[in-house]
């Protein structure tokens, strides 16, 4: 989008701040990631950081680019029991969010130095457990990677976002 997604405005707030504020509701603690250990590697570099700083025994794993992300949605994706990780099912695939247990900082380390850089890679890998979220949460999945979706998501925006 030639600019970091995280501080566009949606609605009243940066999508960063929409994110946080989400989590924070549902209870979590917050930590943003502004620098990955290994760069350039999508959201696993950022996995990998999270995974190794953390003293946490599950973390779960947010996009700041999904800003219509609500509290109880987050909170019920943190209920959910799994010992291999929980990656939510968005366009037929496991994505964001998703929760790894801190012991998962190996495996994505492998799946980094092999090159497989995608979630749904690591997902199977890791035999995780896969959830679709309940159909009147499916619209908090919308991801933005292009100003056309960005543009989308604004035009119903009195509907979704404060």
């Amino acid at each position: 989008m030639g600019c970091d997604k995280a501080y566009i405005r949606v609605g009243q707030s940066t999508m960063l701040d929409r994110i946080r504020r989400a989590a924070h509701q549902a209870g979590l603690a917050v930590r943003v990631l502004v620098h990955d250990m290994v760069p350039g590697c999508g959201p696993l570099g950022g996995i990998l950081t999270g995974l190794s700083q953390t003293q946490a025994e599950r973390v779960l794993f947010l996009a700041c680019d999904m800003p219509l992300v609500t509290s109880p949605l987050l909170a019920w994706l943190a209920r959910q029991p799994s010992e291999r990780g929980i990656f939510v099912v968005n366009q037929d695939r496991p994505g964001f969010p998703l929760v790894l247990p801190r012991a998962a900082v190996g495996t994505v380390q492998t799946q980094l130095e092999k090159g497989r850089f995608a979630l749904h890679l690591l997902a199977r890998k890791m035999r995780a457990k896969t959830v679709t979220v309940p159909p009147q949460w499916q619209c908090q999945l919308a991801n933005i990677n292009t100003r056309g979706d960005l543009r989308r998501l604004l035009l119903v925006k009195e509907k979704f976002v404060k």
